[in-house]
């Protein structure tokens, strides 16, 4: 699946309801083992639908700004 993570947020067209949240999104949340989702592959396409929605620049507002800019 090919994402359009953005620096603004965006709405999703009809056909992206269609394509991404109806066949990637999981019908429900479910915590495994102290983990959202059943596998990494689930958990990026969360973060990715995430991010296209609240754009990519809203993601340095979360965790420590020096940790992510160093990388680690």
């Amino acid at each position: 699946m090919e994402f359009n993570i953005q620096r603004q947020g965006r709405k999703w067209s009809r056909a992206e309801i269609e394509q991404k949240y109806h066949d990637l999104c999981p019908e429900k949340i479910e915590l495994i083992e102290g983990k959202m989702f059943w596998s990494d592959e689930q958990r990026l396409n969360m973060l990715a639908l995430l991010l296209e929605n609240v754009g990519d620049g809203r993601r340095r507002e979360i965790g420590r700004p020096r940790t992510l800019e160093a990388g680690h």
